[in-house]
């Protein structure tokens, strides 16, 4: 609906503008949005949303198909034609150089929607936000053609159309009974959170927040690459399913929980803090300060070497914010700050890489489990006030996983398959306390500052029955050998399974991308049994309406 209102403003004042203005040059065109609109980005994406096989343009003036959804032109063809102008070309198109860059250009691309999990069943396909960045690319290169300021005057005459929404509904709220969004809203209130995300849209540049992570492995995008450290994923079969194919320090086949709720913002991936790449506008986007094998105590993860412990991962995030200010000034780095969503992930090391990490080990000397979890609880408790004292105003707060039913522990500790009972117990003492922490701190703060996820909870859901979530096993790591494949690390030399997606587990402790994928959809939609006092989206869009 509001798409159609949209388009029908802007081709309304075309028209008058058209019959003011015929003697004039053809100005520019930019098409945002989805199938409606997309005239052949999709042709040159790993997606199934395609149109580029006959009987598709079967009418088009070449008679072959072309990447629209038609039968022949589609509704920026023949706004083109009312313009004066040749069609604007995908902005994929290898054809898009040189004077072909002042026509104009299309970004749509078929099966998105306003929200960034409508159309995830197509695959690779540009979402909104990325086809913002990909118009701000755009602008560049028009600049290094004719120059900064003749660029910003021909985009600042041009035509834009964005036709968007439609998918929300049918390839979302109504894609299957009983859908995410489905149970998260009723139909009014999606309606309305969809018009507050649209509006985000139409504002541009600050529709996608800065995004701040701290924690361990199962969140480092590659901080451990730039340390000398055992605790690395940078060789392969890491990143075998990463769009590049290569390892980059995550410890997965492929995406992670970072990196899925950066697609939420409508933000690309936060790079590691330590990159040599986070430079300039990147800084904008956020940083990664997680460092794989730290915990909440300082003594967790000693065996691993140089790792970045959460004291200095803060420490990290106060020179951030000075670098920052160098670029944007004081007051719009506060800004951005305080206007970020932050997500902290530790806690599991400080049991599996500490209290359990050898039979009487010194932790487990000193405190009996339930006065050591009280005192990880602490810690922590610490480590979330400081966040707080150096900017942070959402910080979504993980605990720990099942420790217990990750492969290591089924072959290290378990017996005939069964979990750990004594890290399933130490998970269960660990998890409530931490949601009952943040909710006194909230308290102390007057404000719901910070959000605590369950990760057991959403964990044990495919754990349990990973049938129910598509998955072959949960009990077998992908990579790795012994039992389950839970011995020692995943390297070239392990058992490698040929489909990554059937797999909870990628490797003997971390979640397969797939697994990563539904851990978010979770934190994006859970009740508050899995993410309390509310879920992302309830953030987001609270936080939309103070933009």
């Amino acid at each position: 609906m509001a798409s159609s209102l949209v388009c029908c403003i802007i081709v309304t004042s075309l028209f008058m503008s058209l019959s003011f203005a015929s003697a004039q040059p053809a100005r520019a065109f930019f098409v945002f949005g989805d199938s409606l609109v997309d005239s052949g980005n999709n042709d040159f994406l790993a997606t199934t949303a395609r149109a580029d096989a006959p009987p598709y343009g079967i009418d088009f003036p070449s008679h072959k198909p072309t990447g629209r959804f038609s039968n022949g032109l589609n509704i920026p063809d023949i706004i083109s034609e009312q313009l004066g102008s040749e069609p604007t070309l995908p902005y994929l198109s290898p054809l898009l150089v040189g004077e072909r860059l002042l026509v104009g250009a299309n970004f749509a691309s078929a099966g998105i929607g306003i929200l960034n999990d409508t159309g995830f069943q197509f695959l690779h396909i540009i979402h909104i936000y990325k086809q913002l960045k990909l118009f701000a690319h755009y602008q560049q290169r028009l600049s290094a053609h004719i120059g900064e300021e003749g660029a910003r005057s021909h985009v600042k005459q041009a035509l834009v159309l964005i036709t968007l929404g439609g998918n929300d509904f049918v390839n979302n709220y109504y894609l299957v009974p009983y859908s995410a969004r489905s149970r998260q809203f009723s139909l009014p209130d999606y309606v309305t959170y969809l018009i507050s995300e649209y509006r985000r849209i139409l504002r541009g540049a600050e529709a996608a927040r800065a995004f701040f992570v701290f924690g361990d492995s199962l969140v480092d995008n590659g901080n451990n690459n730039y340390l000398i450290t055992t605790a690395r994923a940078d060789a392969p079969p890491y990143g075998i399913d990463y769009p590049t194919r290569r390892p980059t320090g995550r410890f997965s086949n492929g995406l992670n929980i970072p990196d899925f709720i950066s697609q939420e913002l409508g933000s690309e991936s936060t790079l590691p803090y330590l990159s040599p790449d986070l430079d300039g506008e990147k800084l904008l986007v956020g940083a990664n300060f997680a460092s794989a094998g730290i915990g909440v105590l300082n003594d967790t993860g000693v065996q691993f070497v140089n790792i970045i412990r959460m004291s200095r991962q803060i420490e990290y995030f106060e020179e951030y914010q000075r670098r920052v200010s160098g670029l944007i000034g004081d007051e719009k780095t506060r800004q951005l700050v305080n206007g970020a969503l932050v997500l902290i992930t530790c806690g599991g090391n400080d049991f599996v890489n500490n209290y359990y990490l050898v039979p009487n080990s010194a932790r487990s000397r000193q405190f009996a489990l339930p006065d050591y979890v009280n005192y990880v609880i602490s810690e922590y408790s610490k480590i979330l006030r400081r966040l707080y004292d150096v900017g942070a105003r959402r910080v979504l707060v993980t605990g720990t996983g099942p420790l217990g039913c990750v492969p290591a522990e089924l072959a290290l500790r378990g017996r005939n398959g069964e979990c750990s009972e004594e890290l399933q117990k130490a998970s269960s003492l660990f998890n409530p306390q931490l949601v009952e922490m943040t909710r006194q701190l909230n308290e102390e703060v007057g404000s719901d500052v910070f959000i605590a996820v369950n990760t057991q909870l959403v964990h044990d859901d495919f754990v349990t029955d990973p049938q129910a979530f598509g998955f072959v096993t949960s009990k077998v790591a992908c990579c790795g050998q012994g039992p389950f494949n839970g011995i020692g690390l995943c390297t070239v030399a392990s058992n490698l399974c040929p489909n990554r997606d059937a797999y909870a587990f990628w490797d003997p402790f971390h979640p397969s991308e797939r697994a990563n994928k539904f851990i978010v959809q979770k934190i994006m939609s859970g009740t508050t049994k899995y993410i309390h006092p509310m879920n992302l989206s309830t953030i987001l869009a609270l936080d939309s309406k103070n933009i």
